[in-house]
């Protein structure tokens, strides 16, 4: 049987910290009580009073004191790993911030004053500009009394407003004009296109003094007045260098005025002539608008009577093969003709037959031979094969 060195219960609450003694066997034990008798305990030794210790950490044995010591330097080792960082990150993240958010301001701001100063900019153009206007005005109004001297002084030339054909009288209820029927206003139409023809000289032999003579009305091409005429008008007077022309304007020989020319452009298959000159008259509008049965009014200078007008009707149209008597055996004059009742005599080649409109739709040419009330015009579109570029307005040269 083993011996039992443990303390007992009562010897733990007698002394704590006295050493214990292992236990005697019976016959030690009766030795004992036979020579003398066990002395009762001491009394206990008063308490000492200890000065308080905080309560900071339990001890409970060295092993568990150096565990705890240990887990305490690990907690803290953690704490500091994990704290370090923070306190770090936020020592730098903040001024970063801090920046970031200040550049920004920043730029928002310059933002706000650039467009405050464009707008500022913007009224103060307006105000300048307006207040140049001003000035202008004034300075229109308000002119030094030098330079208005120098006006009265020195004239400028007056610019010649452009011709402009008269305008139609339309009548009062706005009805579209019948091109059947001779116009209403049929005197002031007559009026006005004796006022716009011309009659044109062409000198054939200075030493016969042998003249060819037609009618010639003037046509707006571009920003320039040239005139209109047949080819066999001015026959001989077509070639350069020898180009010259006369153009009368006037109600007779005797007093009216001539105004040289040029003839510079000419189709002889269509029997047509562009003659230009310093006379400025207003023009004829062309149209190739008409039908058959339209009325028409053919002007021109007949057999040496100025300005005369002949009225007829349109009786045919179609394309005509001509050939006068001076012509060559090479010279084939083919044209898109309108045929008409109205008398056509020598003097009136060249000059226009007009429509109810007051619009030229052909040049008056020739009389058919052993017909009677049968006269041929050039429809005026034909001056756009050669001669006139009628695809812009005004029409232009080619």
């Amino acid at each position: 049987m083993d011996q039992d060195d443990s303390p007992s219960p009562l010897d733990k609450r007698l002394n704590p910290n006295r050493p214990l003694k292992p236990q005697q066997t019976s016959s030690q034990s009766n030795d004992t009580n036979s020579k003398e008798p066990i002395p009762p305990p001491p009394p206990p030794p008063p308490p000492v009073a200890q000065p308080k210790v905080p309560r900071q950490f339990k001890r409970v044995d060295s092993n568990a004191s150096k565990k705890s010591d240990e887990l305490d330097k690990q907690q803290l080792d953690s704490l500091k790993r994990v704290r370090a960082p923070s306190l770090n990150n936020t020592t730098q993240v903040a001024p970063r911030y801090v920046a970031v958010a200040t550049i920004t301001i920043a730029l928002v701001i310059g933002i706000i004053l650039l467009v405050t100063q464009q707008q500022d900019s913007n009224q103060n153009t307006d105000q300048v500009a307006s207040e140049e206007d001003s000035n202008v005005s004034d300075s229109e109004n308000i002119t030094p009394q030098e330079n208005q001297i120098e006006e009265e002084s020195f004239e400028t030339p007056t610019q010649t407003p452009e011709p402009t054909l008269p305008q139609q009288q339309l009548p009062e209820s706005n009805i579209p004009i019948d091109l059947y029927a001779p116009p209403k206003n049929l005197g002031s139409l007559v009026e006005s296109s004796k006022e716009l023809v011309v009659q044109v000289w062409c000198e054939v032999s200075r030493v016969n003094n042998e003249w060819y003579t037609g009618t010639g009305w003037p046509i707006q091409v571009g920003r320039e007045i040239l005139y209109v005429t047949n080819h066999h008008v001015v026959e001989g007077c077509e070639i350069p260098g020898n180009n010259e022309i006369e153009l009368l304007v006037g109600d007779s020989q005797e007093t009216g005025e001539y105004v040289s020319g040029k003839v510079i452009a000419y189709d002889q298959s269509r029997d047509l002539a562009i003659i230009r000159s310093e006379l400025i008259l207003p023009p004829l509008t062309p149209s190739s608008d008409f039908k058959v049965g339209h009325w028409v009014m053919a002007v021109g200078n007949p057999e040496g009577l100025i300005k005369s007008v002949n009225f007829g009707s349109i009786s045919n149209i179609a394309t005509e093969e001509l050939r006068y008597e001076t012509d060559s055996p090479y010279t084939f004059r083919v044209f898109e003709a309108i045929y008409i009742d109205a008398a056509i005599n020598k003097g009136n080649s060249g000059g226009p037959l007009i429509n109810s409109v007051g619009e030229v739709i052909g040049i008056n040419t020739a009389g058919i031979e052993d017909s009677e009330n049968i006269a041929i015009a050039v429809q005026v579109q034909e001056l756009c094969s050669q001669l006139l570029n009628c695809n812009k307005s005004p029409w232009v040269l080619r």
